[in-house]
Order: C-alpha cells, then structure tokens, then sequence
C-alpha cells in the first residue's frame, strides 16, 4: 500500500507539473477570452472541467489494464494478490473515485485560479511570465518526485539484499541433504517396534547417513511450550521455554553443535506417565544456550549436571541437565532464538522422521526410502521435502514483497523520468531564444542545449541527496531491529 501511494504521488505530481508547464502556453488564450467578457468562473470551470476529464479517461484505461493485467501480475508474484472479485468491494471503487478526483482537482488548481486571473492587456502584450515562487514550486514537486523514486529503489535493493544474506547465514544446524517426512500415525501398541526396525533398515543403506524421531522440526513453530527453573528458584520465576522431542539421533542429523556435557544416549529415555500417574523426576534433558541463558547459567559448562524444574503438564517435575546444545534458528532469522528443551521420552510421541542423505544420486536414493516406508507403512500417507526447502518457504511472502517493490520501483523512475523528459522539452521550448543566441556566438549544438539537462540534473543531485540520508536512516533502524532479535 505504501509503494502503491508513492507511485500515485509520483503520477500526480507528473501530471500537476506538465499541466502547470502546459498552461503557461495557454495564457494568451485565457487574456482573450477575457477580453471578450468571459468572467473568471466561466475560466476557472473550463480548467477544472479540462483536468477531470483527463483523469476521468485515464481512470477508464487503468480500469482495462488491471484487468488485463491481474493474471500476469499474480504469475509474477506466484500468489493471487489480485482478482476480479476486487471490483465488488466498495473501498477498491472508492479509492478510484479519491484519486480520479485529487488528481483532477490537484492538476487544475493552478491554470484555473492563476491563470484566469491575469490582466488581459499584459497577457496579450506578452508580458506574462513565470513567479520565482511557481518555478521554485515546480522545481520542489520534480524533487519530491525523483525523492520518492530513488528511496524506493534504494530501499528495495537493501531489504532485497538482506533476504538473500539471511536465507544464506548459518542456522545453527544442517538443512542441506535433510529429507523430512511425516512420522506414521499410531495405529496399536506395535507402531514404536515397527518405526524403529525402519529406522534400522534405513541405517543400513551406504547412501544414508542418519536418521531422527522429533516431534518438530526447524522452519515451524514449536507448538509446546512452558517454564523452566533452577530448583532453589520459586515458581513465580519461572520463565517460557520451548519443549522438542526428540531421539538420540536427532542432533546428529541436524549437526547441531554441543557446547557441554553429552547427547543422548539410549539409556537417558524416560516417561512422563506411568500407570501409577505421572513421573516427577529422573529425566533427564539436553537444554540450547538460550535456554541456558535464561535460567541463569553464564556459561554452558555451568548447567551440566545441575537440577531444573520444569512444568509439563499439570505438575512440576525435575530433570537434570546433561548437556548444552548451540543455539538453532527454528524459524526465519527474523525470529530470533528460541529457548528449547529437548527430550527423549518412552512411547511414540514423534510427527517427523528426518533421513540425511549422502551426496550424490539423490533421486535414487528417496526412491529406495519411499519404497522402504510403503513396504512398512502401506496405510500411511508418504509425502517427503527437504529440509532446506522447507526452512526457506518462511521467506516466500518477502521475497514476492521484494518482487512487486523491484517492479513498482522501477515503475515509478519511468513515470518520473517521462515527467522529467516533458519538463525538459518545455523548458527547452521556453529558451528557445537564449539557444539561438548561443549558437549565433559560436556554440555548438551540444554547449547550447546543455543548459537543460544542467538544470535538470541538478534536481535530480539534489532528489538523491535528500532521499539517500532518509532510506539510509529508515533501514539502518530496520536491520538492528533484526540484529537484536537474534
């Protein structure tokens, strides 16, 4: 919406300064119409009336070109931004009717209230010409103008910039090579032995190298939450943290970086219920720095076989800490850390099977995988991505936004350039004299016109130098409001 209403104040303030530039031609029409006793309403409604109906028929053609467009337009930014519906929603109509009318009213002020206000003797004498305060308005309105234009550019290339630095950044774990798919669904008490005896199976192919059990997976977010304490803190100190399941594999698959202590181990399964009721103690759980962090551990070494307290449930229970993993992005980089938990629990708990694949012959390789879950899961849905393309759909909808501002930028600088090329073919038009004196005392044809594109380049410098501090400005606040979060 935003980039959508510079363009709309880059047109109009096109069509305000060539129509200000045109009817400067038209003043010796206006001093003999009122010679001839044509009041200055009658003037001042012919201007008006002039301006509408330009605005009004080039309303109807931006009407036929939207529609000509939406298809092709959405193709380009691979979502349906626009439709046909739109038409049936009042505020699209009326936001048509706002801009028909600024534009025309905006454009027609000054030939109407100016011009119909000259003296006829001096107009028709030829001694009309332009205020210092008109040429200073002209030359404000062709700076904003080319402002506007430039920041757009600017900042589109920034924020473009910054999504493909952030989808190229570490991440804290290893998304190449990763193929996702989802955990079979619990069927009877047989699933946990047959899941695992297809993990087994899997293991034995040359071309994979591990394969995980989790609850989550990074690019999503983590749906449990709760506190977390050190156990001589009271409860009203708890804070929020992340809780994963996950299997033994997990950080192997992933590469995830361990700072202190250990992984898990087959051994360091617990439950969390039992048939006697829930289980308050002796887990045992890895924690991320961040989460180290926030319980009040300053180093991660410091957390190793330390006690916390953690809620899951309706009760508090206790676990020890076994080991410090780094820090992950489980979301974009936008997001920031997550303080996570991780967990190897008892029984079948698990939504992902995550399978690292050995470089190479990839195609073959899902191949035999699919095959291989058919043959156990033949009910089961087999429906599979990679890791790296998952975690990089959470930049699709910057990326279209990147996309419509590169092409609406670029829109804009050629609205703005037209309206600087008419500019320019007025103010030639205006000096014409002063080029042919120029050329009579020796000039060539190129010193005699370079007194326009002087006077325009000069606006131009100064668009750049008002409108570079301004984005520069704007995006630095933007890219330290990312850099804090993470």
């Amino acid at each position: 919406m935003i980039v959508a209403g510079f363009i709309i104040a880059i047109a109009m303030i096109n069509f305000i300064n060539l129509s200000t530039a045109k009817s400067m031609e038209r003043a010796k029409e206006v001093g003999i119409k009122k010679v001839v006793g044509a009041p200055r309403s009658v003037l001042i409604h012919q201007f008006l009336f002039e301006s509408l109906l330009i605005n009004f028929f080039a309303v109807i053609i931006a009407f036929v070109f939207i529609n000509l467009l939406i298809p092709s337009f959405n193709s380009l930014v691979g979502i349906e931004v626009l439709s046909f519906g739109m038409w049936g929603e009042w505020q699209v109509w009326w936001a048509m009717i706002g801009i028909f009318l600024i534009g025309g009213v905006l454009a027609g002020l000054y030939p109407a209230f100016v011009l119909s206000g000259f003296v006829p003797i001096e107009v028709l004498r030829g001694k009309f010409h332009k205020t210092t305060k008109g040429n200073t308005l002209q030359k404000a309105m062709v700076v904003s103008q080319f402002a506007i234009s430039i920041a757009l550019i600017a900042g589109t290339y920034i924020v473009y910039n910054q999504f493909s630095y952030m989808q190229n950044q570490d991440l804290g774990f290893n998304a190449e090579q990763n193929l996702v798919f989802a955990a079979p669904t619990y069927a009877d008490s047989t699933t946990q032995l047959k899941v695992e005896s297809f993990k087994m199976e899997l293991v034995q192919n040359p071309r994979i190298n591990s394969v995980a059990l989790s609850d989550e997976i990074p690019g999503k977010p983590i749906v449990q939450g709760n506190t977390i304490r050190q156990v001589h803190k009271p409860r009203e100190l708890g804070v929020s943290a992340n809780f994963v399941i996950i299997d033994k594999d997990f950080m192997k698959t992933y590469d995830i970086d361990l700072l202190a202590g250990r992984d898990f181990v087959k051994e360091d399964t617990s439950s969390l219920y039992t048939r006697e009721g829930p289980v308050p103690s002796g887990h045992r759980v890895l924690i991320n720095r961040s989460a180290a962090r926030i319980l009040g551990f300053s180093e991660p070494e410091a957390a190793i076989n330390k006690k916390m307290i953690f809620k899951y449930g309706p009760i508090d229970r206790t676990a020890d800490i076994i080991g410090v993993v780094e820090d992950h992005h489980q979301q974009s980089l936008q997001k920031g850390y997550d303080p996570i938990v991780f967990m190897n629990l008892m029984g079948y708990g698990v939504s992902f099977v995550t399978v690292n694949i050995a470089a190479g012959n990839i195609r073959e390789t899902t191949g035999q995988i699919e095959s291989k879950f058919k043959e156990f899961f033949p009910n089961d849905l087999y429906n599979s991505f990679f890791m790296d393309d998952y975690f990089n759909r959470q930049y699709q909808a910057e990326s279209k936004f990147g996309i419509i501002c590169l092409v609406f930028s670029l829109l804009a600088i050629f609205i703005a350039a037209l309206g600087l090329f008419g500019l320019g073919s007025h103010m030639a038009m205006q000096k014409t004299k002063e080029i042919s004196v120029r050329k009579v005392m020796g000039a060539t044809v190129g010193q005699a016109l370079a007194i326009i594109p002087s006077k325009l380049l000069s606006l131009v410098l100064l668009s750049g130098a008002i409108a570079l501090p301004i984005i520069y400005f704007v995006t630095q606040k933007w890219l330290e409001k990312i850099r804090l979060q993470n």
